[in-house]
């Protein structure tokens, strides 16, 4: 299976370095200059409140003064979901696995790397309904399916809620029930695993219901900044582009990434998703996905390189208690 994953990955490649106007390019990044820094403090924003989210998903009182660990711990674990096979497996047992061995109770730091990452989906499908409702009256010329769209748009969001926080476990219970009607054993073998997440959001919930409405405000603003982040790019690259559309950007790529996530670091995928999606919007130019892949292909490497950094002086620094740490082939810590 490893050999099929490298073998598109490598081909992925090939191809996007085949579509490359180098000359282009470097006159495109060469006029950019010092702009291209404004990619880096973009995304340090957006990472800034996927961190925040992380800290308000544990239920415990937070604490404003451990922003900058968790911050660490958080792009090393990122880091590793890039560049490992497994993803987001290697990069959340690697943050539970660190912040366990600096003191922290390691069953409320699993849970809240569970909710935080639950709460990311659920925050995304926001977003998305919320670009929906915006595209509606491109899509539909009668006022009257407008409206029931909107409603129906609403009631999903309204479903999605109750799914994740009711009282009864309405996403396992739904599950349950796909299992039953369809056999599919992946589901029944990842149904006890569910419904410990179940009861772990609802649980945070009932404890601190603000802390839940926080976390999906600072999630969906880590979205928001990271359409920020392309329409900054478009704009310093003199494409007229509307955030909204930079917002849909976003989101349609973030699908690509998450469907493709086996492949290490995505190549290939987000570049030709750029292209694709630039080409939706009615940018035509034949550079300018290629210049908006490699900024932000810049600023991934940058922060890889500062995940892997901070791991060394993270560990170094805890080096009695992290010293036997290592990946396992399916992604968990082993010791």
């Amino acid at each position: 299976m490893k050999y099929i994953i490298y073998t598109i990955t490598a081909i992925l490649l090939i191809l996007f370095l085949r579509d490359i106007d180098y000359e282009l390019l470097l006159l495109q990044v060469d006029q950019l200059g010092y702009k291209i820094i404004g990619v880096i403090i973009i995304s340090l924003v957006a990472y800034l409140f996927g961190t925040l989210a992380w800290m308000f998903s544990i239920n415990s009182i937070f604490n404003i003064r451990h922003l900058g660990r968790f911050f660490v711990v958080r792009q090393i674990g990122e880091a590793l979901s890039v560049t490992n096979p497994t993803g987001i497996i290697a990069g959340d047992a690697i943050k539970v696995y660190l912040m366990s061995k600096v003191g922290y109770n390691t069953s409320q730091i699993s849970q809240s790397v569970i909710i935080s990452r639950l709460l990311t989906w659920f925050s995304y499908l926001l977003v998305v309904l919320f670009v929906l409702v915006f595209l509606i009256d491109d899509v539909f010329t009668s006022k009257l399916v407008s409206v029931i769209t909107f409603i129906c748009l609403v009631g999903v969001a309204a479903l999605l809620l109750l799914l994740l926080f009711h009282k009864d476990l309405w996403l396992h219970k739904l599950l349950a029930h796909i299992h039953r009607l369809t056999g599919w054993r992946y589901l029944q073998k990842h149904l006890p695993t569910i419904e410990a997440y179940n009861k772990d959001i609802y649980t945070l919930r009932r404890a601190r219901p603000n802390y839940i409405l926080i976390v999906i405000g600072l999630l969906v603003l880590h979205y928001l900044a990271g359409a920020l982040e392309y329409f900054y790019i478009l704009r310093i690259l003199n494409v007229d582009i509307s955030f909204l559309s930079a917002l849909s950007m976003e989101v349609g790529t973030s699908l690509l990434r998450s469907v493709m996530a086996f492949i290490p670091g995505q190549i290939g995928v987000e570049e030709y998703g750029n292209k694709y999606f630039l080409s939706m919007l009615n940018v035509k130019d034949e550079g300018v996905w290629v210049v908006v892949s490699i900024l932000r292909r810049i600023r991934q490497l940058w922060w890889i390189l500062f995940g892997l950094i901070s791991y060394i002086m993270y560990t170094k620094k805890n080096s009695k208690k992290l010293n036997h740490i290592k990946i396992a082939s399916d992604g968990y810590i082993v010791h």
